[in-house]
């Protein structure tokens, strides 16, 4: 009857605020559950490329040699037994040459042995020859102070963003690198090929991305994918780095 008046009205939230506190809380779990699975992947992967390097490839070099020793010993007047033995010979290369591979493939012993950023030069250099793609580098002297897990997340990244670029692209030329500063480690991977859409970035069926992006969140990382058609695609990784006292 035109006296003024408030109206209140209050919702109760508490039971809203609870279950998105309980799903951060699976969420958080889910990335720890990855992160751990990961690690217990790479030792694995680890384990493995060592026992295969160690055992088979100790294996079949003494084959080889035993071989090599009854092909230098036979008669001249064999000549039949002589080319079964040089083709036993190539035939055994080549399964060390296979060996090696699977070893490279499940565990770079570049990465343990020498670093990250002679993996990541060894990386390039393989990309390069495997796809003729023209491939330029951009990295420091020596490592940044990264843990096991923050390297071995940077090699995998680098590995499957590479790989992408060998599948989808169809680039000429890829750049990559690594530069880092006081609190952060920052990994580039830039192509010049069709580039990827935004359409394609958020298409939650790609596993591949969706696998790069939870990497980088298992090592408390950031992953940004940029592209537009016709320009090239660039995949950014910026990493915490381990402080020192």
């Amino acid at each position: 009857a035109g006296a003024p008046c408030v109206l209140t009205i209050a919702h109760d939230v508490t039971d809203r605020r609870l279950a998105e506190a309980e799903v951060e809380a699976s969420r958080q779990q889910l990335r720890a559950l990855a992160s751990r699975q990961q690690r217990a992947r790479e030792e694995e992967r680890r384990a493995i490329a060592r026992e295969v390097h160690d055992e088979l490839g100790q294996l079949l070099t003494g084959v080889k040699l035993d071989v090599a020793w009854a092909h230098a010993h036979l008669p001249a007047d064999t000549p039949i037994v002589r080319a079964r033995l040089e083709g036993a010979i190539e035939r055994i290369a080549g399964a060390m040459d296979v060996v090696r591979r699977i070893v490279t493939e499940l565990r770079p012993a570049v990465l343990d042995d020498l670093g990250l950023v002679a993996a990541l030069e060894w990386l390039a250099d393989q990309f390069a020859r495997m796809t003729g793609v023209r491939t330029t580098v951009t990295l420091p002297a020596a490592d940044p102070p990264l843990d096991a897990d923050g390297r071995t997340t940077v090699f995998r990244i680098v590995q499957e963003a590479l790989t992408n670029v060998a599948r989808h692209a169809a680039a000429k030329h890829v750049h990559l690198s690594l530069e880092a500063d006081s609190r952060a480690a920052r990994v580039v991977v830039r192509d010049d090929g069709r580039g990827i859409t935004a359409a394609e970035i958020r298409d939650r069926r790609s596993l591949g991305l969706a696998g790069l992006h939870e990497r980088a969140l298992a090592a408390a990382g950031t992953l940004t994918i940029t592209g537009s058609p016709g320009a090239g695609t660039e995949v950014r990784l910026v990493l915490p780095l381990v402080s020192t006292p």
